[in-house]
């Protein structure tokens, strides 16, 4: 199966429900005065039947003039509804019904936008997380807060503190894996936060490795690069698996099955390789229609559903594939 490419309706997924998907809209909209105007962004979070492609809810979540949204602060889809930033100014989060898109609750962030630090919301194996950085003296992040929160409340269950400006990667063999963004420096290092105890613990990686992005799929950790080479690392001991070259430039998030990797670059090129080797096992080439409109933007993940895998690229537009024949 390889599909005829579509187009999307505006929006990024950031998650599924029965017959339907959850999705991220903005649009911008001018205020004030003809001589003063300002350009404010509205933040929409819908849910949309998979079906028709029509909204079954739509909520406003944020309408400011800092470009400060769920796509910078974070938006995490689970059974009870969709966890977002919340507010005129971003400054707050809150969980929508997934029924009808309601607000069951929100709450102040511990940093809102006009503050030195600043907060995020983050899933990991159906679990939803609240990381927080605190700066120090010099405005560089000093520490990082990481709150498991309760669909029920929004209130944290538990909170660990850890050094640095570290970002939630995953979770891999019942331990919360961050890391700091490779893509600022070298990652030399994985905080792991056990989650029947809570007790922190530093891996290694030596040397450190360069990366510009790193990705936690199925508990191992994958550090690409834009020129399209891949490391597998094991977060647990922070040694590498092996080193591969995708032949996919600039790579977005990847996808993972029990065998392999699959990365798509913007033009919608995708490669798969195998989890244990990293030997490319099939590709596609990028497309060339009109649906791409010559953006360079980072695509989303790869969908995988069954033997079916739906690649997104361009702007608004995706294919899919079966993997069987890849």
């Amino acid at each position: 199966m390889d599909a005829t490419p579509v187009s999307l309706s505006p929006g990024t997924v950031i998650g599924t429900r029965p017959g339907g998907a959850y999705v991220i809209g903005s649009e911008e909209h001018a205020v004030g005065s003809a001589q003063e105007p300002q350009i404010r962004t509205r933040y929409t979070v819908q849910s949309l039947d998979t079906v028709t492609g029509r909204a079954v809810w739509k909520t406003v979540v944020a309408d400011n003039t800092d470009s400060m949204g769920p796509d910078t602060g974070g938006a995490v889809a689970t059974p009870a509804g969709v966890f977002t930033t919340y507010g005129k100014a971003s400054d707050s989060y809150a969980l929508l019904d997934a029924a009808h898109g309601t607000v069951r609750w929100h709450h102040r962030m511990p940093y809102g936008v006009t503050d030195d630090g600043d907060c995020r919301l983050s899933g990991a194996a159906g679990q939803v997380y609240l990381v927080c950085h605190a700066p120090d003296a010099h405005g560089d992040p000093d520490r990082t807060t990481i709150a498991q929160l309760d669909p029920a409340t929004g209130r944290a269950r538990w909170t660990r503190t850890a050094k640095g400006g570290l970002s939630l990667l995953g979770e891999a063999r019942r331990h919360l894996v961050l890391g700091a963004d490779p893509a600022t420096q070298k990652l030399s290092g994985l905080t792991l936060i056990d989650l029947s105890s809570r007790i922190l613990t530093t891996v290694r990686l030596s040397p450190p490795r360069p990366a510009s992005a790193a990705w936690l799929l199925r508990g191992t950790l994958y550090l690409t690069l834009t020129s399209g080479s891949v490391r597998a690392v094991d977060p647990a001991t922070g040694r590498e698996l092996w080193q591969s070259n995708s032949t996919v430039e600039q790579p977005g998030p990847p996808a993972a099955s029990a065998t392999r990797l699959y990365l798509a670059s913007p033009n919608g090129r995708l490669a798969a390789l195998d989890v244990r080797t990293g030997r490319v096992t099939g590709t596609l080439p990028g497309r060339d229609d009109s649906a791409i409109d010559g953006s360079s933007d980072i695509p989303g993940a790869p969908v995988l559903s069954g033997d079916a895998l739906y690649v997104l690229y361009g702007r608004r537009s995706l294919y899919s594939v079966d993997v069987k024949t890849l």
